[in-house]
Formats: structure tokens, sequence, C-alpha cells
């Protein structure tokens, strides 16, 4: 997972915490989609309350390679699409580039400005 999806978890952490519940179809699906081993879901379980599983999970995505973040986003699509799309729209403003207006000023030099 890159910085800025890192980042972007990061910021969003306490919302997805208090909104993702981790049902067996989450876990399995986390599972099925190889962002965690059998191993990594029983830690994850072995957390004392619900809210502790689930920041136990986005504790440990981060760290589970370069396509983590868009499978988990894609996971958590049909169940909590406010979340999905939340992280989606977060990424897309982050990550488009600034738009830059040139013009030529009097001295025949080209300027450029954020528009």
């Amino acid at each position: 997972m890159n910085e800025a999806h890192r980042n972007l978890l990061q910021r969003h952490l306490r919302q997805l915490a208090n909104d993702i519940i981790l049902t067996d179809d989450l876990t399995a699906a986390l599972f099925q989609h190889r962002i965690f081993e059998r191993n990594m879901i029983e830690l994850i379980k072995s957390e004392k309350t619900a809210t502790d599983q689930v920041y136990k999970m986005l504790e440990l995505l981060p760290k589970r390679g370069p396509d983590a973040f868009d499978t988990f986003v894609q996971i958590i699509e049909n169940d909590y699409p406010w979340l999905a799309a939340m992280l989606a729209s977060t990424e897309k403003q982050e990550t488009r580039p600034s738009r830059m207006d040139s013009y030529k000023s009097e001295s025949g030099t080209y300027i450029q400005r954020s528009i």
C-alpha cells in the first residue's frame, strides 16, 4: 500500500472503525481476496471487543501489499457503500493534479497559476 493510501485510511480511521462490523462474511472476503492469511484473521478475532477487532484489521491492512487498498474498497462496497464512496472520493481528490492555467505576461514570459 502506498503512502497516500495509508494516510487516507488513517484520516478516516475513526469512521471506518465505527461503521464496520467484522462479520464472518467480511473476514471470509478478506481471506478469499488474499488480503489476510488465516493466522492474521485469528489475530484480528482474538481482540476482546468488536471495535478492537476492526482497529486491529485496519492496523494490519496497510502492510498487506500494493493492491490491499483497492481490494479492501471493493470488498466493503456492497455492505458499506458510503465508506467505499468516501475512500474513493478522497483518493480521487488527493491524487488529482492541480489544474494550472498558463498565460503569457506582458514581458513575454509564461506564467502558470492554479485555477
